[in-house]
C-alpha cells in the first residue's frame, strides 16, 4: 500500500506538471522515477578475493596483473639496431613522408602565417613537386641538426627571405 500510494503521488505531480505546460520537467521526473539505475562496481580484488581498499594498495595489485599477463615473455636484448650499429645507406629518413604530409594535412586552413611567413594555402597550391622538395629540405634540415626542439632555432625560417 506504502509503495501504491508512492507511486499515486508521482504520478499526480507528473500531471500536474503535464497541467502547467512544463513537459520538460514531467519527463525528468518520469526518468528519474522509473529508469534504471546502473552502479558500477569499481572494486580491486587481490589475489585471494579481498577487497584492495589504499591507492598504493591498487597500485601494488594492478601491477601484480600486468606482470602476470606478460609472465614468461622473454625479451631479447637485440630486438632493435642501436642507430650507430647501422650502416648509413640502410638507414631510412629520420622524418617519414607520411609524417610530413600529415602535419601538412593537420595545419589550420585560412590562418595567419608562422614564422617564415608562408600561407599553408601556397604550399599546397605549389603542387607536388614542390611539396617533395620541401619534404627532403626539411629531412636534411632534421639529418643535420638544424631542426631540433633546440629554442635557439625556433625562429629560423625555413625559406630564406
Amino acid at each position: 500500500m506504502a509503495k501504491q500510494a508512492w507511486l499515486e503521488d508521482k504520478c499526480k505531480n507528473v500531471e500536474a506538471y503535464l497541467t502547467r505546460g512544463k513537459i520538460d520537467t514531467a519527463y525528468r521526473k518520469i526518468r528519474e522515477t522509473f529508469e534504471d539505475k546502473r552502479t558500477t562496481c569499481m572494486n580491486i580484488k587481490s589475489l585471494d578475493g579481498n577487497p584492495v581498499l589504499s591507492k598504493e594498495g591498487k597500485a601494488e595489485r594492478w601491477k601484480e596483473y600486468i606482470e602476470g599477463l606478460y609472465k614468461g615473455d622473454v625479451l631479447e636484448d637485440d630486438i632493435m639496431e642501436m642507430g650507430e650499429d647501422v650502416d648509413e645507406d640502410e638507414m631510412g629518413d629520420m622524418v617519414l613522408r607520411e609524417e610530413f604530409d600529415r602535419a601538412l594535412k593537420d595545419l589550420s586552413r585560412n590562418k595567419a602565417p608562422g614564422v617564415d611567413n608562408i600561407p599553408l594555402e601556397l604550399l599546397t597550391a605549389l603542387g607536388e613537386p614542390v611539396l617533395t622538395k620541401l619534404y627532403h629540405l626539411v629531412s636534411k634540415m632534421y639529418e643535420t641538426g638544424l631542426l631540433t626542439h633546440n629554442p635557439a632555432y625556433e625562429n629560423v625560417s625555413v625559406f630564406p627571405m
